[in-house]
């Protein structure tokens, strides 16, 4: 099988790793689009095909669009005028020639929903983004359902590094940069990387089109606890304690967005076709992170 990448970030090395560690990488062929030499390189790395998006001597976009069985679009949307996919916005005529024979999966994220003080949304619920960029978010997830994708709408993403690539609390701690920024009630969902990683193969093996899944663990838990569990595990004293209407406006957008948003997001639907997370909270991922960091533990 054939799987192109249109965007070659953390989800994406995720599953390359997932793959790789469950020995199945000889069933597939990786196709990966980069814009820099760096990304490049690590795609060679690893025997996956570069798709160059500026030109030059590397494998059109079309044709590995045409080659390829399995399509995982994971940019993010465009920043400019309304909206909406960078990928549809620049090869969107070909995209929707060739979409009806391919399986395709579009990573989204569960900022479309927008806040529901606390409460539970599901597939269902309608979508109220309170950010421009969650905004935008729709308009890409409509480009995608338009050919036939299914939308996977991601929680808070966070795992051990891979390759250079995403973040979790224990690197915070150690790297000196976590806050223990408290506002009552607030909850959000969180999505281990590996379990991002089996959502998307079982989309692929189940044959699974057009439809949309919340992708969480089982636990919106409060930022604070988060980061409390983190310094737990790496026994370390906690440092004071900040409340966000007193630093917000110290903390960047995104991460301010984190804080406006407040709900709880089901996953039943997911767990209707078999997925079942690997990490059902916060606790065993960040426990599993640990492991993965002893030896940087020692050493710092």
């Amino acid at each position: 099988m054939k799987i192109f990448c249109l965007g070659f970030g953390f989800c994406a090395n995720g599953l390359w790793h997932d793959w790789r560690d469950r020995r199945l990488l000889a069933e597939y062929i990786f196709y990966a689009t980069y814009r820099d030499d760096d990304k490049k390189k690590l795609l060679l790395e690893k025997n996956i095909l570069p798709v160059g998006l500026g030109g030059g001597g590397d494998i059109n976009f079309a044709d590995a669009l045409a080659e390829t069985d399995v399509w995982l679009a994971s940019a993010a949307p465009a920043r400019d005028g309304a909206g909406g996919d960078p990928f549809m916005a620049e090869f969107g005529a070909v995209i929707k020639k060739l979409a009806a024979t391919k399986k395709i999966i579009y990573l989204s994220t569960t900022g479309v929903y927008g806040n529901h003080n606390g409460d539970w949304v599901d597939e269902q619920t309608i979508l109220r983004a309170s950010h421009d960029r969650s905004k935008r978010r729709i308009i890409a997830e409509e480009e995608w359902r338009a050919v036939g994708a299914t939308i996977l709408r991601l929680g808070g993403i966070y795992g051990a590094v891979l390759d250079g690539m995403g973040q979790n609390t224990l690197r915070s701690i150690i790297n000196g940069t976590a806050r223990r920024v408290e506002k009552t009630g607030q909850v959000f969902g969180r999505i281990h990387v590996a379990d991002i990683a089996q959502a998307i193969d079982l989309v692929i093996h189940k044959n699974i089109r057009g439809e949309v899944f919340n992708l969480v663990d089982d636990e919106p838990a409060n930022p604070r606890l988060v980061v409390d569990y983190g310094y737990e595990l790496l026994a370390r004293a906690l440092p004071p304690l900040e409340h966000f209407d007193d630093v917000k406006h110290s903390m960047s957008p995104m991460a301010q967005s984190f804080f406006h948003d407040n709900k709880r997001v089901k996953n039943d639907k997911i767990k209707k076709i078999g997925w079942q997370p690997q990490y059902p909270s916060y606790r065993e991922g960040l426990q599993m992170i640990k492991n993965t960091l002893a030896k940087e533990l020692v050493e710092t």
